[in-house]
């Protein structure tokens, strides 16, 4: 009895010990461009909660969002949805825009 080995998403990255891009394949193949997005929206409203700080919320999220917008440009990470860019400066607008009213009305 033989045993064929199974090619899994993800496990040609692996072998070829690109960790990270083996990571991102494996997670957005279910959720194709979607799953950083979907990621850094729970990871927002976490922070949120734990410290109710719209402005921690806001640097960490700026640079969470430019580093996924930088990545598009890296070879092994080409599966960005333009449109989740948008959608994520949209929410971090959102956050300044609540940090600027605290500011000014407190």
């Amino acid at each position: 009895m033989s045993v064929t080995p199974i090619n899994a998403t993800g496990w040609s990255e692996l072998y070829n010990g690109n960790m990270i891009s083996a990571a991102y394949t494996v997670y957005n193949t279910a959720m194709p461009g979607w799953f950083i997005p979907i990621l850094f929206i729970v990871y927002q409203f976490l922070v949120y909660f734990k410290t109710r700080n719209i402005t921690l919320m806001w640097i960490t999220g700026f640079f969470f969002v430019a580093m996924y917008a930088t990545a598009q440009y890296i070879e092994e990470l080409q599966y960005i949805e333009e449109l989740s860019v948008h959608i994520m400066f949209i929410l971090l607008v959102f956050e300044i825009a609540g940090i600027l009213y605290m500011w000014l009305l407190k």
